[in-house]
């Protein structure tokens, strides 16, 4: 018989490892919304209808182009077993490249669907269950990245934060950004007000502090917290 009869011991075991997989994706929500279930069950509910939406569900079977492969992909773990997912910005210091991506509305709107594809990937390889590493490291470098003057590239940042925010809570355990150029300082403020509270606060309110303060141009690092890991390490 080429078909093999399943196993009802394995069939359970599945069974138990899908639910338990589920029980870690409803924990992500409960988390961004601060165990507020009635804020969480929203914020699912718009996820789910922004995935049907905009067919996610089939995005990794769309050829988006390999333009922009050198800009975003995921290379090794570091040693607490995340993904560790590389954004290198400088590659959008080619006018053409630029423009390709954010020339205007039509292609901003490609280049978030391009950034989505990614992270869709990401998700695919990481192990859903209670014990496993369920969230990403991030590293973007700003170095000759476009500055904050390009309106175009600013608005598109603006969206791939709302849409990482919005629809993969807790997917980033940690952002660290290196080689800052001093604009990043200004563009940070303007995306401040968009993040979650969970995402910029700490247990004694001082993440704003030092986000704003003037300490920023005389310290060699600046250090974010969220209020259970570091969520912003910048470098410059």
């Amino acid at each position: 018989n080429p078909f093999p009869i399943p196993d009802p011991t394995h069939q359970e075991q599945d069974r138990r490892c899908s639910t338990k997989g589920t029980d870690v994706v409803l924990l992500k929500f409960l988390r961004a919304r601060e165990f507020k279930v009635n804020e969480a069950f929203e914020m699912l509910k718009k996820t789910l209808l922004w995935r049907k939406e905009n067919n996610i569900d089939s995005i990794l079977e769309e050829d988006l182009g390999e333009d922009l492969a050198a800009a975003f992909f995921t290379n090794d773990v570091d040693r607490e077993g995340h993904l560790i997912s590389y954004n290198a910005y400088d590659f959008f210091e080619n006018q053409e490249l630029y423009a390709k991506a954010f020339g205007d509305e039509e292609k901003r709107k490609h280049f978030l669907r391009w950034r989505i594809q990614p992270l869709e990937k990401e998700v695919q390889k990481l192990q859903l269950k209670p014990g496993c590493v369920t969230s990403l490291l991030q590293i973007s470098d700003l170095k000759n990245s476009p500055s904050a003057s390009k309106k175009e590239f600013r608005v598109a940042m603006k969206q791939a934060v709302g849409i990482l925010q919005d629809n993969y809570p807790e997917l980033v355990a940690r952002n660290i950004f290196i080689n800052v150029p001093f604009w990043y300082y200004a563009f940070n403020a303007l995306l401040f007000p968009f993040l979650t509270q969970r995402t910029r606060s700490t247990d004694d309110g001082s993440l704003e502090r030092e986000c704003n303060g003037d300490s920023l141009n005389r310290r060699r690092f600046l250090l974010c917290r969220g209020t259970q890991k570091p969520f912003f390490i910048l470098f410059f």
